[in-house]
């Protein structure tokens, strides 16, 4: 996913040494946010994004983008 911004949500497929293959974490593209994983694997932040999805948690914009009410990433 990406941002208006150009900022990321990267699935890290090549993890270092102290990560894990599929952590999921935002990358800034200037820097200013640390990376740190939000989601141990792609599954764990899909369940995480359905809950959100199923007990409504988001409000759609004008243009058909779906903005979560909490952050995932």
């Amino acid at each position: 996913m990406e941002t208006v911004g150009g900022d990321l949500t990267v699935l890290d497929l090549d993890p270092g040494s102290a990560g894990a293959r599929g952590q999921i974490f935002p990358w800034c593209n200037n820097g200013a946010t640390a990376m740190r994983v939000t989601a141990v694997s792609f599954p764990a932040w899909l369940d995480a994004l359905a809950e959100e999805l199923v007990h409504r948690r988001f409000t759609p914009d004008d243009m058909g983008t779906i903005n979560l009410k909490r952050r995932l990433i």
